[in-house]
């Protein structure tokens, strides 16, 4: 899936750093060429041995380091790398980036790249909700750095928060979402139908035809999102002007550019428990939004087609 794809992983000093192992692991089993940088304080929680046995390659941690191939070392995986995620991102090394400071292998190699550039944060809540880190991410953001919102729960520290670095199989998911999807999405107008489940409202006459005029528009892709796929995925596909089917567990609003099957759980959508309507225009700005709570209500689709008309 991701053969001929170049990930490179930069691990901070953080409890979570043992948890990359696993994403290292899944990555090169998917057939990506995975680097490992780690700061000098990661290294006291995951040994570098243990990259460089699952990923084949050598976990670069000093910059002086004379023990390689003859190359600017961090220039040289720069320039080949497809992705970079940050993972776990202390507020330490958050800070350094987002202010141009690259003194060691791992921030260096990251202000040479070009590529996209993820950022997992994980630390202490009352770190994470410092103004300071947050006025940081927002820098990374602002120079098209993609920031992961942890996760909530029990931290290391033994407080409960926001803080946890999110599991190996969502970052995962980002990755993919980033390398692995053809962006069949990008520049085309998309509709959203969001159902409960499969036997609620999919029937429904004012869905289809709904479906059907989105669908006849020009550059008008129409998706549907249910809780229930993809159990009966097959039989759901055949719905008139549906194009593809997508689970509830693998959607978020902001993606739409990054193709079909990648796209991730974020905001109001998550734990969704009714319908709605959702029209995002050629830029990938949402246009349109209509979630309704109760299960007897539907969208507003008239008003939904007069937005992609627009």
């Amino acid at each position: 899936m991701l053969k001929g794809k170049t990930v490179l992983l930069g691990v901070t000093g953080s409890i979570a750093a043992y948890k990359i192992a696993s994403l290292a692991s899944a990555l090169k089993k998917l057939h990506a060429d995975v680097h490992v940088l780690m700061t000098e304080n990661a290294t006291n929680f995951i040994n570098p041995i243990t990259f460089e046995t699952l990923t084949g390659n050598k976990c670069l941690v000093d910059t002086f380091d004379r023990n390689f191939q003859y190359s600017v070392e961090h220039v040289s995986l720069a320039k080949k790398a497809d992705v970079v995620m940050l993972a776990p991102a202390s507020a330490n090394v958050i800070g350094k980036i987002a202010h141009g400071i690259a003194d060691d292998m791992l921030t260096t190699t990251i202000m040479a790249c070009k590529c996209k550039k993820i950022v997992a944060p994980a630390m202490n809540t009352n770190m994470f909700e410092n103004p300071i880190v947050q006025d940081n991410l927002k820098v990374l953001e602002h120079y098209n750095y993609e920031v992961i919102s942890p996760a909530v729960g029990y931290l290391a520290c033994g407080d409960t928060g926001a803080g946890k670095m999110p599991e190996p199989q969502t970052l995962l998911a980002y990755i993919e979402k980033e390398i692995a999807c053809e962006k069949d999405l990008k520049g085309k107008k998309v509709v959203i139908n969001v159902f409960p489940s499969l036997d609620t409202a999919v029937c429904a006459a004012s869905v289809r035809r709904f479906n059907k005029e989105a669908a006849s528009l020009p550059n008008t892709v129409v998706l549907a999102v249910s809780k229930d796929l993809p159990f009966a995925q097959g039989r759901f596909c055949t719905t008139e002007g549906i194009d593809k089917v997508i689970p509830l567990s693998a959607f978020r609003c902001s993606c739409f550019e990054n193709g079909y099957g990648m796209l991730m759980v974020d905001g109001p959508l998550k734990g969704l428990l009714a319908r709605g309507v959702i029209v995002v225009d050629e830029a990938g700005k949402v246009v349109y939004e209509e979630l309704v709570s109760e299960i007897t209500n539907e969208p507003n689709y008239e008003a939904a087609i007069a937005s992609l008309k627009n």
